[in-house]
């Protein structure tokens, strides 16, 4: 699935292998979303909705050891593309 949100992201979620990632935007990306198009692990994520943005939680066992959860949360989406 991909979803655009309302400041131009685009990310793409594969719920199958829990992996998701931002393959464009207007800025760069942030240090937790990684380099656009690089794939990363996530534990959970929000049920994706239009005007709602996409909260997703980063797969990060040291992270989450320390106390930290590292997440992202985006803008609002405001387009959601199925796959063919």
């Amino acid at each position: 699935m991909i979803y655009v949100t309302e400041t131009g992201s685009v990310y793409e979620v594969d719920t199958v292998k829990q992996c998701a990632r931002r393959l464009s935007g207007k800025g760069n990306p942030t240090t937790r979303t990684g380099t656009d198009g690089q794939w990363k692990e996530y534990v959970s994520i929000n049920t994706p909705t239009i005007g709602k943005p996409l909260v997703i939680h980063w797969k990060n066992e040291k992270a989450f050891i320390e106390g930290a959860e590292p997440c992202t949360i985006t803008s609002h989406i405001v387009q959601i593309i199925e796959p063919n």
